[in-house]
């Protein structure tokens, strides 16, 4: 069966845009199955939500959460998370990252600091208790109880700068 040039044409040029249909798809799978291996590669739990809320992907991480959390700091197990979101177009991202070790540190920060002005705050009064102890041993230098007095504040200083 012999076709017009431009039926042959127009079939040689059907022909080829359905291999390429093909191609285009087979790199939209390829692109697909890379962008699933990034977001299950990342440490936060995500949602890729629509305008309806539907969730159009996950990650492993988010099967965890019973729901999608709301935006700011939650408790889960244990674990304290931050979650976070982006609308781009009308899909919305949404992230929960474990913020535990952070807020661990932070309270062991505030616990130093503590820490450091309680030593302060104690380090003045007993350096004078010390003074006056030096000078009421000048006066009664045999006084056993002044020794005694003088070894406890040298250990509270001790303690003072372990701490």
């Amino acid at each position: 069966m012999n076709l017009p040039k431009d039926q042959s044409d127009l079939l040689k040029n059907l022909e080829i845009l359905i291999q390429k249909t093909y191609e285009v798809e087979e790199q939209f799978i390829e692109f697909k199955n890379i962008l699933n291996g990034v977001i299950e590669f990342l440490p936060q739990a995500l949602w890729m939500v629509d305008s309806n809320e539907e969730i159009i992907a996950q990650n492993s991480k988010a099967e965890k959460f019973k729901s999608i959390p709301q935006v700011g700091e939650i408790e889960l197990e244990n674990r304290v998370y931050l979650i976070q979101s982006s609308t781009i177009q009308d899909k919305t991202i949404i992230s929960a990252t474990d913020i535990t070790d952070r807020k661990r540190n932070e309270r062991l920060i505030a616990m130093g600091q503590m820490a450091a002005h309680l030593a302060h705050e104690i380090r003045n009064p007993i350096g004078s208790i010390s003074i006056l102890i030096s000078l009421l041993k000048k006066q009664c230098p045999q006084n056993e109880l002044l020794n005694e007095m003088k070894s406890s504040v040298f250990r509270i200083e001790r303690i003072i700068k372990s701490t």
